[in-house]
């Protein structure tokens, strides 16, 4: 399948049946994100986060270490 920009926007599904929106591409990465995230935290693998903090930031939060004062 070849995706292009006039596909930004539209659903996918994948064989498990999870619907998926196309977000476009950066950097080589394919941007896609669930429109049904599972609740469960360890349902994700590490590589699946970037896609949550992409689309929505304040449901992956960073926290940036540093001294404390």
């Amino acid at each position: 399948m070849k995706l292009t920009a006039r596909d930004v926007g539209k659903l996918f599904t994948r064989k498990l049946g999870r619907p998926m929106e196309y977000l476009g591409e950066e950097d080589g990465r394919f941007l896609f994100v669930f429109r049904d995230p599972p609740r469960d935290h360890l349902a994700y693998g590490a590589d699946d986060l970037w896609m949550i903090e992409r689309h929505r930031p304040d449901a992956a939060p960073v926290r940036k270490e540093g001294p404390r004062g």
